[in-house]
């Protein structure tokens, strides 16, 4: 994951504003405008920091993704250990009552 430093995230906040205003056509005519050009050929040190941000962003959603599936089978097994324990001899412990119930487990 990159750092942004403040500059850089106010360079987002103003591209963002203008990438909202106009459209692609307007766009790709401004990026590819003589000074833009120009400007772009005399600095070699572009971070690239939107494409970072949109690659970090596709890899936290996956594994934000994953980690739900993950969350989601823990509960269903927890949820058939508690329905095990309700079984067994333990199914007079309120404590294990107080889990059944918050997690509806009947």
């Amino acid at each position: 994951m990159i750092a942004i430093e403040y500059s850089e995230m106010e360079k987002i906040v103003l591209l963002d504003k203008l990438f909202g205003s106009i459209g692609i056509d307007d766009l790709r005519a401004f990026a590819e405008s003589e000074q833009v050009v120009s400007k772009l050929k005399g600095t070699g040190t572009n971070s690239r920091i939107l494409e970072s941000l949109v690659q970090d962003n596709t890899a936290m959603s996956v594994d934000l993704m994953h980690t739900r599936n993950e969350l989601n089978s823990l509960k269903g097994d927890f949820q058939t250990l508690l329905k095990v324990l309700n079984m067994t001899v333990f199914s007079y412990s309120q404590d294990l009552n107080n889990l059944k119930q918050k997690h509806n487990v009947y």
